[in-house]
């Protein structure tokens, strides 16, 4: 007797540890993240990460507008 053959599909898997960074880098690594993975944890690597910790609304915006439409979920 054979055991069936049992696959798992991933087709948008999560990516727990993105860094992000400013300038031509982010427009590089977001659009490239956002294809390929469904979700992503994103560590902020940006030139002033003071301001992250004041302001957290703006990186958040920055990083919506790289995305292709539809691809952000705010909870």
């Amino acid at each position: 007797m054979t055991a069936p053959s049992q696959v798992l599909k991933i087709h948008r898997p999560d990516d727990w540890h993105v860094h992000l960074r400013d300038g031509d880098m982010l427009k590089t690594v977001v659009p490239y993240t956002s294809e390929i993975y469904g979700r992503a944890i994103v560590m902020p690597n940006l030139a002033s990460p003071s301001r992250l910790l004041m302001r957290r609304s703006p990186t958040a915006s920055v990083f919506s507008m790289r995305c292709p439409p539809g691809m952000i979920s705010r909870r």
